[in-house]
């Protein structure tokens, strides 16, 4: 419920960058992972 309230304030564009965000650090993430374990 809290992330439904939280989508209806932020606007559109600011949760489209968030969510490129979100996606470029997550790919980091996975990179990074994929670096130390191999």
């Amino acid at each position: 419920m809290k992330f439904k309230i939280f989508f209806v304030l932020v606007r559109l564009e600011d949760f489209t960058g968030l969510v490129w965000i979100v996606r470029g650090n997550w790919i980091w993430f996975k990179d990074k992972n994929s670096t130390t374990f191999n």
